[in-house]
Formats: C-alpha cells, structure tokens, sequence
C-alpha cells in the first residue's frame, strides 16, 4: 500500500468511527426546544438552540456523502449547500437579544455554529482530495457547546 491508499483507508475509518459514534446524538435532537425548560427560559433562545441542532444534522448528513466513495461531486455540492444554508439560518436565529442566560446560551451555541462552519469547511476540502478531516474533534466541539447551551437552557 502506498501512502495515498493508507491515508484514504484513515479518513474512511475514521469518518465511519465518527458517524457510528454520533449516530444516536444526532436523532433526538429537535425534542430538547420542545421540552419544558426549553419553553421556561423563551422562545428566541430555543429556537437558536433548534434551528442549530438542525444544521449540526446537516453537516452530519453531509459526512455522510464521504463514506460512498467515489464522491459524487453533485451530491457533495448539494449536502453541503443544504449544511451551510442550515447555518446560516441558525446564525440568524441566534441574533437578538435576551435574558442573561439566554446569552450565555446563544453563545455556546454560536461557538458550535462557528465549530460547524470548520468542520463543513474541512469535510469539503478532504472531498476534494485536500487531506483528512478531523471531523471527530470538531464534532465532539459541537456536541460540548450544544450540550452547555440545553443546560443552561433548562436552568
């Protein structure tokens, strides 16, 4: 095996980890803003923690095109279309102001949109034959802030 082949046969690997290890995160997550902590703390913060649980769906999604090579460049481009057009509608549906807990939240979870943003970026890059992703770290980076942004959420 050549490098290509075993740096290939990496990325492959450790995208199939990172989706196998994510799967269950990524399926319940429109039910936190439905819940009734999310409904205690207002409408403007639940909705910018849904309607970023639901680009972080997207760009899984879009990982999820990498693991059928050959990549179908039509398919990738529209994934990643659809994941960046989902971040770009939870960045709007995280401005606004709000309580003070509310902020701290927002902006947890404008840490995980910006985390989505690289992760995104890297996927279409390593699509593009630009290297390996380090998709589980960004990954476990979105989870973390999302997760700080329901607790405070739920006071």
């Amino acid at each position: 095996m050549n490098g290509r082949q075993i740096l290939i046969l990496v990325l492959v690997g450790g995208a199939a980890y990172w989706l196998y290890s994510h799967r269950s995160r990524t399926a319940p997550a429109p039910a936190p803003p439905a819940s009734a902590g999310a409904a205690q703390t207002g409408p403007p913060a639940a909705g910018c923690l849904s309607a970023a649980e639901r680009a972080n769906d997207a760009v899984h999604s879009a990982a999820l095109v990498l693991l059928r090579p050959p990549v179908d460049p039509a398919s990738w481009d529209s994934e990643q279309r659809r994941a960046s057009e989902a971040i770009s509608g939870a960045e709007v549906a995280c401005s606004g102001l709000g309580s003070e807990t509310e902020e701290r939240a927002k902006d947890e979870v404008k840490a995980a949109i910006s985390s989505m943003k690289g992760l995104l970026d890297e996927l279409s890059a390593g699509a593009r034959g630009g290297g390996a992703p380090d998709a589980v770290r960004r990954q476990e980076e979105v989870d973390q802030h999302l997760e700080k942004a329901r607790a405070l959420l739920r006071g």
